[in-house]
């Protein structure tokens, strides 16, 4: 049977001890760092993405010439939606009327779809009203001119649209007649005719900057066309530069252009 001094007990406890100690602080650090992790991977999740599945949620509601403050009020409270609503008042002259009407019928329709109804009722040609959302997730809701005031600066890659394929229109092809009198003995001599003949055509493909100008011509033609500074608008503009457009507008246009990147992505 082994036997130790007293001094190494003491060196052998005081071992033990310290591998506990650190077997603690290892357990304590890892998770520490564990919290750490999953604190991180929340704070990566878009509050707009939030935002979004709460405007998914489902409702059915009948409305008959209700105030559009009660109508706002309720969808905000059902949905426990983030609204901030843009009204008229004595300070901003343009803004969403609270004592305005809507007649409106929904059945199992999602709140989203319920606020473009609502929307579309309050508004005119003339004072057209939208919502969009603000990075922290908040639901801007107010007329588009009101909306404008907030912008973002996108760039939007766009070479994989405006690419152009060379198209060799001058490549020789086989003349058949050619080849079927060389081979019965009729086409020699050197003022006979080749078996290849060159095609003449030249075909003009629009180079990649008139393409690119054409997506600028279609965007601002489809999407909010009154909007864009170029039509007259106080919404958004857009350049081209090294075939990426820049466009600086409103959360509501740019979610036409390009939707969003965490809507569209497959989990």
């Amino acid at each position: 049977m082994a036997r130790f001094n007293p001094r190494t007990i003491q060196a052998l406890t005081a071992l033990g001890a310290i591998a506990i100690a650190s077997h603690a602080a290892l357990a304590q650090q890892a998770t520490r760092t564990n919290g750490e992790v999953r604190t991180r991977a929340a704070k990566t999740v878009d509050p707009r993405e939030q935002t979004l599945r709460l405007l998914n949620q489902r409702l059915t509601l009948t409305l008959e010439d209700s105030r559009l403050e009660d109508v706002l009020l309720f969808l905000e409270q059902a949905g426990e939606l983030p609204l901030d609503i843009k009204w008229m008042d004595s300070r901003n002259p343009v803004g969403l009327d609270a004592e305005a009407t809507v007649s409106l019928k929904a059945r199992n329709a999602t709140i989203l779809s319920i606020l473009n109804s609502v929307l579309e009722r309050v508004g005119d040609e003339f004072n057209e009203a939208s919502w969009q959302l603000t990075e922290d997730g908040i639901i801007e809701v107010g007329p588009k001119e009101r909306l404008n005031s907030r912008k973002r600066l996108q760039i939007y890659d766009i070479n994989d649209l405006v690419f152009v394929i060379p198209n060799f229109t001058e490549v020789p092809q086989l003349d058949l007649d050619a080849v079927l009198q060389q081979g019965s003995g009729g086409g020699g001599g050197g003022g006979g005719r080749g078996v290849f003949q060159v095609n003449d055509q030249n075909d003009v493909e629009p180079d990649s900057e008139e393409r690119a100008q054409e997506i600028i011509t279609l965007i601002t033609t489809l999407v909010e066309p009154e909007q864009w500074v170029v039509n007259g608008g106080t919404g958004g503009t857009i350049r081209l530069h090294n075939n990426s457009l820049i466009i600086s507008a409103p959360d509501y246009m740019h979610r036409q252009i390009g939707g969003y990147s965490f809507n569209n992505r497959r989990r």
